[in-house]
């Protein structure tokens, strides 16, 4: 099982959003040294984000091979991923005629140890309290082990900082003024990550087409190209990128009347564990490292007014390739940027 696999895509956008240092250094114009333009040092906080959204996977896809190892036991690597593509591949029949893979069972077995989720499964699927209750039965004990330590102690040793050394609260409390897990109580409320796999990139990347204009609509001259910011792309983004902590952190759906009415409605998809954790991990890591800095340096530099500033100053070649680098940053570590294994 390999976490977090590229896509030729991801690979190219890494290349762009990682090797501009130099790209960004050509726009200062200003006297000022490279670690005074402003610019620069917005496009550093994009790369230490970048830095420590890798080192959070690495950190959290060790702790997850760390409970595989001690719920089957395993002697070795290759023990390891053997066991992972039988989870993966292996199918088994719950009841009379429905099929899972085990790791889509293991997941299910977590949705449903969750009361509050048991009203979707009957309403909206159409589950029986006997197959419930047989998917409730269905994992082996070694399975069961696994399913136990995912749910009821990855999880919130993940967002509690205990992983990775960054709480999600930290960085709730210091965009939003809010401690977003301080006082859930875990252990009475099983967390399970429900997959939506709505994107952002097409509203945004819409928004921004919307919105572009060839013709300066300011002629002021920018210093460094910096000014407070385009409002209108700073809520924009912030509303996006914040809908990311909204679909990752569904252990605060417990206390939210609006939300549980809403979930009844819909389906639940059947989904790997792996695939969840994947998903799960791979978007709070990108929240918690990298939100903040893209839209620091999105409302900056894909602020029309400054493009076209750039494209009188530096030229169309200089203007196209920044193009490129807002658009790797946009993508860098979003949903669609993660394929799914």
């Amino acid at each position: 099982m390999i976490f977090f696999n590229k896509t030729n895509k991801k690979e190219r956008v890494e290349n762009i959003v990682l090797n501009s240092s130099n790209f960004i250094k050509s726009l200062n114009l200003s006297n000022k040294p490279d670690n005074e333009f402003i610019g620069y040092n917005l496009y550093l906080e994009i790369v230490a984000g970048i830095k420590r959204f890798d080192e959070g996977k690495l950190q959290s896809k060790d702790y997850i091979k760390d409970a595989l190892y001690k719920a089957f036991n395993l002697p070795s690597t290759s023990e390891y991923d053997k066991i992972i593509n039988q989870l993966n591949n292996n199918k088994r029949i719950v009841g009379e005629n429905t099929e899972f893979t085990v790791s889509s069972l293991i997941k299910r077995w977590m949705e449903i140890q969750d009361n509050f989720l048991i009203p979707s499964f009957k309403e909206t699927m159409g589950y029986s309290d006997t197959l419930i209750e047989q998917i409730n039965n269905s994992l082996t004990s070694n399975e069961l082990k696994f399913a136990e330590n995912i749910l009821f102690d990855f999880y919130e040793n993940y967002l509690m900082g205990h992983i990775t050394g960054l709480s999600l609260d930290e960085i709730t409390r210091q965009e939003y003024g809010l401690n977003y897990t301080t006082g859930i109580p875990f252990k009475k409320y099983s967390y399970t990550q429900l997959i939506n796999d709505k994107l952002w990139e097409d509203d945004i990347y819409k928004y921004r087409e919307e919105n572009d204009d060839e013709e300066d609509s300011n002629e002021e001259e920018y210093d460094d190209y910096i000014k407070i910011g385009d409002e209108k792309v700073r809520e924009k983004l912030e509303s996006l990128m914040g809908g990311v902590l909204n679909e990752v952190s569904r252990c605060f759906y417990c206390f939210d009347s609006e939300y549980k009415n809403n979930v009844i409605k819909y389906p639940i998809l059947e989904v790997g564990i792996f695939d969840s954790l994947n998903k799960y991990i791979y978007e709070l890591e990108a929240f918690k490292n990298l939100t903040k800095q893209k839209v620091d340096f999105l409302v900056v530099f894909d602020n029309n007014d400054i493009r076209q500033k750039i494209k009188k100053n530096h030229g169309k070649k200089k203007h196209k390739y920044l193009l490129e680098l807002i658009e790797g940053i946009y993508y860098y570590a979003t949903s669609n940027s993660l394929k799914k294994v």
